[in-house]
């Protein structure tokens, strides 16, 4: 029995720690509870509060909001004692991992104690290593179970079968282990299937979905209608979607794409394995614990009936791929102000885009946040106007002649101004850099040396010593005149290199040229108002950057 460590206290401040991590112990909450209460009561422990992960698995601890809540509570003393029915409700972390998320509850002065291992002590040599061998073969047990899940869907996927409830537009059937059909299960019911059975996809019995899913392919092919178009159509119409809420284009991108449609079983597209995934191959191998998106692995053609013809399967993808190379995907080295225009309306970046009509290509720049979720106006503006108007302001504002020796007079008046009105003195500056360079050296080589608890105080210590050696550096940097550097020599430096822009202008190489864009522009943001149907041009506002050393700078 462990004793309340606070003299006056009669019982002992613990918390019940309850998770399940499937609906295969749909029990197991209300049995941890039951027995969580008598091990209290056991152990002289008073339930100050409960922490239930349900449904989530013992290595995702980031994703257990119960558990989280737990670790912060327990370091700001709300009880001493944690009490779960087993170790493995605690976590099924490694050794190694584990040790992350018990230091700090050691720490504390938190203790656990479990229904199925009794007390554990991690203030002791034999208890942690106890409580380390225990915890190994917990992790393992979840590393076997991933292989093996694992190793069967790799199969099941080779014998044509879908994994899952399958795409939108299909029931599942299954059928007894004498081929007898027993249960049909609509998409998006949940239905455990007995040892034995067999399942299969067919499509589905509502006419509803089998016609919004044929007329979403038939649409396509037969229209000039993308993805957002059709998507924003059935939102006007109410078209009932999979999940229930508004459709969307990457939604509708994903079903045209989707072989199943077309009788096809696929597996292996997203790979998000904890332990264990798919590879390139179609064969078992370890994850890397991060999600992977691209073609499918496996692939069983005519597996099911499908809904779709082939032939209109195949022309869709056929469309689809021609759409990505011609308007989706344009090039940017097609698009000269790439990166520099921006939408006034909500701040967006505006990307360029092609159309085809009558045997004509046409160049656009629009509003990617149009483009990716319809929050904007969604005006579109010819790209080579503003292309050329963009060069023609670049070329009579910054780069023609008359403007060169304006600008050698106005780097020497900043110059004599600078001079004049500095009260910088660069001795001192350089002694007080110095005297901070060496607390630095010394801070950090003593950090080693103070107690853990004093360790966060001494890191903030040297991180505002820094603070100030930066600023008096930079303040020392501003007020020198680099050894060479007079006003001559960085009007100079300012008229070569606009120079070298009019050459890259006028080369007629599109890199050059959107170099010479990139490096005078640090935005163009365009307005426009809307008559009837129609768009027109309200506003256009250029942003240059300050070149006075051929550089980069903030802009004026």
């Amino acid at each position: 029995m462990i004793k309340a460590t606070k003299p006056h206290s009669t019982t002992i401040p613990a918390a019940a720690l309850v998770r399940m991590s499937s609906d295969d112990q749909e029990q197991s909450p209300e049995q941890q509870r039951k027995e969580l209460v008598k091990l209290a009561e056991r152990h002289n422990c008073n339930i100050v509060d409960w922490y239930e992960d349900l449904g989530i698995s013992g290595v995702d601890t980031k994703k257990r909001d119960g558990f989280q809540r737990m670790l912060k509570e327990a370091q700001q003393g709300k009880f001493e004692v944690i009490l779960a029915y087993d170790q493995d409700r605690f976590s099924r972390l490694d050794s190694i991992d584990s040790g992350a998320v018990i230091a700090p509850l050691r720490n504390a002065g938190v203790r656990m104690i479990t229904v199925a291992q009794g007390v554990i002590d991690w203030t002791t040599f034999a208890g942690r290593l106890i409580y380390s061998v225990q915890q190994e073969g917990k992790n393992q047990y979840l590393v076997d179970r991933s292989r093996n899940t694992m190793r069967g869907k790799i199969d099941a996927a080779k014998r044509g079968v879908i994994n899952g409830i399958g795409p939108w537009g299909f029931d599942r059937e299954f059928y007894d282990p004498a081929g007898k059909l027993v249960h049909r299960a609509t998409w998006g019911v949940r239905f455990r299937k007995p040892q034995g059975w067999t399942v299969k996809i067919v499509p589905s019995s509502d006419p509803e979905i089998l016609a919004t899913i044929r007329g979403i392919f038939a649409e396509y092919l037969t229209s000039d209608c993308g993805p957002r178009m059709i998507a924003r159509r059935l939102d006007q119409t109410a078209t009932p979607s999979p999940m229930g809420g508004a459709w969307t284009h990457s939604g509708i991108a994903k079903l045209l794409r989707n072989r199943a449609y077309a009788g096809d079983a696929c597996y292996g597209a997203d790979r998000r394995g904890k332990f264990h995934t798919v590879d390139d191959s179609g064969e078992l191998a370890k994850s890397t614990g991060r999600v992977r998106h691209g073609t499918a692995s496996i692939v069983v053609v005519d597996s099911h009936h499908g809904i779709i013809a082939r032939d209109a399967f195949d022309a869709v993808q056929a469309k689809l791929a021609g759409r990505k190379m011609t308007n989706l995907r344009a090039r940017m080295s097609d698009y000269l102000l790439t990166g520099i225009l921006r939408c006034g309306h909500c701040g967006g970046r505006l990307g360029g885009s092609r159309r085809s009509k009558d045997g004509h290509e046409y160049h656009y720049y629009v509003c990617r946040s149009h483009n990716s979720n319809g929050s904007c106006i969604g005006f579109a503006m010819n790209a080579k106007a503003i292309e050329q108007a963009a060069i023609k302001m670049l070329q009579e504002k910054v780069l023609d002649p008359s403007n060169f020796e304006r600008l050698r007079k106005e780097i020497a008046e900043q110059a004599k101004s600078r001079k004049s009105t500095s009260t910088v003195k660069p001795k001192q500056i350089k002694e007080q850099i110095a005297k901070l360079n060496k607390q630095l050296e010394r801070g950090a080589a003593n950090i080693t040396l103070v107690d853990s608890d004093d360790v966060p105080a001494v890191r903030k210590a040297l991180r505002e010593l820094r603070q100030q050696r930066d600023a008096l550096q930079a303040e020392l940097d501003a007020a020198a005149t680099p050894a060479g550097e007079s006003p001559d020599a960085l009007a100079d430096k300012a008229i070569q290199n606009a120079a070298r822009l009019q050459e890259r202008l006028q080369s007629g190489n599109p890199r050059d040229v959107r170099e010479a864009l990139r490096a005078v522009y640090e935005s163009i943001t365009v307005s426009f108002t809307k008559e009837n149907t129609r768009f027109r041009l309200k506003r256009v506002v250029a942003e240059f950057y300050i070149m006075e050393t051929g550089t980069a700078g903030r802009p004026r």
